[in-house]
């Protein structure tokens, strides 16, 4: 598997969670679903951030302005979205604004990565599959608690 595959599957099952947030008509459940979209967008910006975006860097830095915008657009939406989450007009408005958002912001981040697994040799390019993964799963088990765990040293 690629870094953007596994990342395009961690924005999908994002965009699950939105789409379910925009179906369903309780308030309280809608709660239930935005704490679990939290959750995974939480983890999914922790391992661009501290996996996948210093390889980038090493090797294209210019190109990772954008993305770094991207997340910081993504994370202010999510809080909008939050603070929306017992109004049901608002709520629905955030909730589109932030798929739209999460949408573009993966698009790029899949050019970025194509680009950046073209640099990498496939030795290079599953270990940063694999560190990726065990970053995430590392997010997901610490999402009850206040800190979010350091990526392994390069």
């Amino acid at each position: 598997m690629k870094t953007r595959v596994l990342l395009s599957l961690q924005v999908w099952k994002i965009d699950e969670i939105l789409a379910s947030i925009q179906n369903e008509p309780d308030a309280a459940q809608r709660v239930v679903l935005i704490v679990q979209l939290v959750e995974e967008l939480t983890a999914h910006l922790a391992v661009k951030k501290n996996v996948v975006y210093p390889k980038v860097c090493d090797a294209q830095a210019s190109a990772l302005v954008g993305s770094w915008l991207g997340n910081a657009a993504v994370r202010r939406d999510l809080v909008l979205l939050v603070r929306a989450s017992y109004h049901d007009e608002a709520c629905a408005h955030r909730t589109r604004e932030l798929r739209v958002r999460l949408a573009a912001h993966a698009r790029h981040d899949e050019e970025l990565l194509e680009s950046l697994e073209q640099t990498l040799t496939p030795p290079a390019s599953q270990l940063l599959v694999e560190e990726a993964e065990r970053f995430h799963t590392a997010c997901m088990r610490a999402r009850r608690d206040s800190t979010i765990p350091r990526a392994a040293a390069s």
